[in-house]
């Protein structure tokens, strides 16, 4: 152990109540991530992780519940749908297929939900890669989308997950998005800023995307296919394929296989077994 981690986790013990919670979220690759979202510095990174510890206590992300999906589970789509082949966790979205996507409220207490499992998982196997990638399909993308509220909503909650973000790809940008881009964009770190990657229609000139591996890349075009397709404003993502719609929306095989993987994230449980049968 470093003396860095050593001296961050005693910082971080001293200043924070509930000591034997407290000891099991700081693991020696938590405080890692930290020291390395602020390189290096004991002081700025104990700072964080002790706003992080008060705000996981404040928030409890581990309990939320989106309240829009629960309704009706079509209201998002970003979802897991499986490993790239650098053994990063891939998370996936569509405007089109997300039906309840404009309370900035739902929205992220969605995002936080998700990023807390994918956490989660991430953290419960030291084989698996420590981070995640983001694919952004902007197919269905709306005036009413341009909303700052839920950019910097999500921008603040990444302060919570550091180090975390390996590649965002945003497919098929409209010229609508780049104002909002540009304001997001001086929110952001330089370096969380050069892992934002524009593709159109899945470039696999692309080297962000070559790295996700044949099989992701496949499976992201199905999608995107499937979204565009006059069956895709009205698909269960949750759903398995149906003989007429080989794809399978919930993500590769080999991911959807894994029941420890695919069912640690709240939303394929009872909620989307009921939705199914509506």
């Amino acid at each position: 152990m470093s003396t860095s981690i050593a001296q961050v986790r005693a910082r971080v013990l001293a200043e924070c109540e509930d000591k034997d919670a407290l000891a099991a979220f700081l693991t020696d690759r938590t405080i890692g991530r930290y020291l390395a979202a602020n390189e290096d510095s004991v002081e700025t990174a104990s700072h964080q992780l002790v706003g992080s510890w008060q705000w996981q206590q404040r928030v409890r992300p581990h309990a939320l519940v989106c309240a829009a999906c629960e309704r009706d589970a079509r209201s998002h789509s970003l979802r897991p749908v499986g490993f790239d082949a650098q053994g990063r966790l891939v998370l996936y979205t569509c405007f089109a297929t997300a039906h309840d996507r404009f309370d900035p409220a739902t929205a992220t207490a969605h995002l936080t939900r998700l990023l807390h499992d994918a956490q989660a998982l991430l953290d419960s196997d030291e084989r698996l890669a420590p981070k995640w990638v983001l694919v952004v399909d902007f197919h269905g993308y709306a005036l009413r989308d341009n909303n700052p509220r839920t950019a910097t909503n999500a921008i603040w909650l990444l302060h919570h997950f550091p180090e975390r973000l390996g590649l965002a790809l945003l497919l098929d940008a409209p010229l609508l998005f780049g104002a909002l881009w540009r304001a997001i964009r001086r929110l952001l770190k330089p370096s969380t800023a050069q892992k934002v990657s524009f593709v159109s229609s899945m470039d696999t000139t692309d080297p962000n995307v070559l790295a996700l591996g044949t099989p992701m890349i496949a499976w992201l075009r199905a999608e995107a296919a499937e979204n565009r397709s006059p069956y895709g404003a009205a698909k269960r993502h949750w759903e398995p394929p149906a003989e007429k719609r080989p794809h399978d929306a919930r993500g590769l095989q080999s991911f959807v296989a894994d029941q420890r993987a695919w069912c640690s994230f709240h939303w394929y449980g009872e909620q989307f077994v009921d939705a199914s049968e509506d």
